[in-house]
């Protein structure tokens, strides 16, 4: 009966470090539940990080694409006012041109009006002179019809004193 003491003492002893074993494996399987737990938290924590990370860095792609495509639109407009710039100073030279031509042309017009008026004021002149020498036409006309009046009395007196010497 001893030896079955024994081993039941030997039982219990074993039944009673096996049960410290299973303890200890409970609390060690506890605290790796629980650290399963913390890391999955870890990983869910992680991944919804990760995923507003994914959106921020999608958002981000789509802001520089937009950013880029404006720059290409800026870069198009900037060519376009270029060539507008190229266009308009090309018409304003083309209006300076034809501006120095109408000013020229302004003042030739501006000598022609003078000479015009110069030539106005000769011929006013002229019309002056013409009038005059018609008036002195007309009174040289008068005198010389007077003196052919008084020619023709003369002879007309100097027949009759022809006559009159007969």
């Amino acid at each position: 009966m001893e030896k079955l003491d024994q081993q039941k003492e030997a039982f219990d002893e074993e039944s009673k470090l096996l049960k410290d074993e299973i303890a200890k494996l409970k609390e060690e399987v506890s605290s790796l539940e629980n650290e399963r737990n913390t890391l999955s938290e870890s990983i869910k924590d992680y991944e919804a990080k990760a995923s507003e990370v994914e959106k921020t860095k999608m958002a981000y792609i789509q802001d520089l694409e937009k950013k880029i495509q404006d720059l290409a639109e800026l870069e198009k407009t900037k060519v376009e006012l270029e060539e507008l710039q190229q266009t308009k100073t090309t018409e304003i030279a083309e209006l300076q041109k034809q501006l120095e031509e109408v000013l020229d042309e302004k003042a030739a017009l501006s000598q022609a009006l003078e000479i015009s008026n110069e030539r106005a004021k000769d011929l006013e002149g002229k019309e002056n002179e013409i009038a005059r020498l018609h008036d002195e036409l007309n009174a040289m006309t008068e005198a010389r019809e007077q003196l052919s009046a008084e020619l023709a009395q003369a002879k007309e007196d100097a027949a009759l004193l022809e006559k009159a010497e007969k």
